[in-house]
């Protein structure tokens, strides 16, 4: 089995309850665009997972290690149209979190790791 990398991401979401009911439902699996799906597959993705506590994101995208993250990057960019138009969607419902340097998500950096060795 190929070894996976995660990277962690983190944004907020505008404080309004119909702002975040409005995203949930948008990130229900029977809501998420078909073409988001084929390129997170396309992407190389293994798992992309997020995670939400009131208005904060945690999203974490899981890679095999034989793929980068620019790779990743720029297969997501550029698969397909509709993931601008995803993509500009959900950035309206987004704020990002404090001392974040872009409009969004921002990186996080591990602080702690605890894995047992098989």
């Amino acid at each position: 089995m190929e070894k996976t990398l995660d990277y962690v991401f983190t944004c907020n979401l505008l404080n309004n309850a119909e702002v975040i009911k409005r995203y949930k439902t948008y990130h229900n699996s029977e809501m998420v665009w078909p073409e988001v799906t084929k390129t997170f597959v396309a992407s190389g993705a293994k798992s992309i997972k997020i995670y939400i506590q009131h208005t904060r994101l945690v999203l974490i995208i899981t890679l095999p290690e034989s793929v980068s993250f620019d790779e990743f990057s720029r297969v997501y960019s550029t698969y397909s149209d509709k993931i601008n138009d995803w993509d500009k969607l959900m950035a309206s419902f987004q704020v990002p979190p404090p001392g974040a340097k872009g409009p969004s998500w921002e990186a996080m950096e591990e602080l702690y790791r605890f894995e047992m060795n098989h």
